[in-house]
């Protein structure tokens, strides 16, 4: 049975479609075969140029699943200013007005997403820069020290880690491709800061945490790293091709640039503070798994070293985890 699909498509009111009517300026006729045609008709000459604004792939997407339910019946598309705006070529922006008061003129800008220019920090191949805000903590077998009342178990509000870097994103496949490469360079520091009154110390042998002292206020352990992150990311859209959210995930590699311990007590009635650098038996290298979940500037990010914080026999075997927020600009 031979089948029609009349397909009419109309500009902010300068194009409207009529099958049958008796004056047609402009029209244009699509044959599929011998048995499917598309007609498109414009009460104006030249209107039907005005179609290379649209993307003929959607609307023919939505054409066959209204075929679909039609059951051999003549089915109509109406686009009009409002319906078409999802059907715009990416490239395509469109401005409208609408009456407001005498005093004043409104004007409503309606931007398609472009992956030619791609304003979104992960759709340009740029440098960005971020900020890390987050916490410290480190698991020996898997649990945190403080669970076995270790003397280098952590105050969790204390110990704190602040990162600071540069990250470029590299768009992998097509221009509408979600999938990313990110790759950069970072400095961080994390704060340990030892729960109750204890200390890191250095000693011969190796780092070692003494009986705790009364008179202790504050102890921690500072370390500064060069970082190297590198992530794989996804950045999801939805059907009109606006940003909701992204996935990232990856590892990084660091080389240690600094340390020192910083204790805090009081003698004879007055507060005293200790500063002393050294390297205490802390690996130079560190490496480790990271991953991102964010929302335009906005991200949950998560740290976990693999290897472990202190040399091997020289210290407690500890792997670092860090967790926070990551402000991008």
């Amino acid at each position: 049975m031979r089948k029609y699909c009349l397909l009419s498509i109309g500009l902010l009111g300068l194009i409207q479609a009529g099958y049958g009517q008796a004056a047609r300026k402009d029209s244009v006729v699509v044959l599929f075969g011998q048995k499917t045609r598309m007609i498109i008709v414009s009460d104006e000459k030249g209107g039907v140029r005005e179609l290379q604004k649209y993307d003929f792939n959607e609307i023919l997407k939505d054409v066959g699943i209204f075929l679909e339910d039609a059951q051999n019946r003549e089915t109509y598309l109406y686009i009009n200013e409002t319906t078409g705006r999802r059907y715009l070529k990416d490239t395509t922006v469109v401005v409208s007005e609408r009456e407001t008061s005498d005093d004043e003129e409104e004007a409503e800008t309606d931007a398609q997403d472009t992956t030619d220019t791609d304003d979104d920090g992960y759709g340009n191949d740029r440098w960005s820069g971020y900020l890390d805000l987050g916490l410290n903590n480190y698991l020996e077998n898997r649990k945190f020290p403080d669970q076995s009342d270790a003397p280098y178990g952590l105050r969790p509000w204390g110990s704190r880690h602040v990162a600071l870097g540069s990250l470029r994103n590299f768009r992998v496949g097509g221009r509408k491709s979600p999938l990313y490469l990110r790759a950069g360079l970072e400095v961080s520091w994390h704060n340990f800061m030892f729960d109750g009154d204890n200390q890191a110390r250095k000693t011969p042998t190796g780092t070692d945490f003494p009986a705790p002292r009364p008179d202790l206020q504050k102890s921690k352990l500072t370390v500064c790293y060069l970082n190297v992150p590198a992530m794989v990311a996804l950045q999801f859209r939805n059907r009109d091709r606006r940003e909701t959210f992204y996935l990232a995930a990856g590892g990084y590699v660091g080389y240690r640039l600094g340390s020192y311990t910083k204790i805090k007590y009081e003698t004879e009635g007055q507060t005293r503070k200790e500063r002393a650098k050294g390297n205490f038996y802390l690996n130079n290298v560190r490496y480790g798994l990271t991953g991102q979940v964010g929302i335009d500037n906005v991200a949950l990010f998560a740290k976990y070293d693999l290897n472990s914080l202190f040399v091997d026999d020289r210290g407690p075997r500890l792997n670092v985890l860090s967790f926070g927020i990551t402000l991008t600009d």
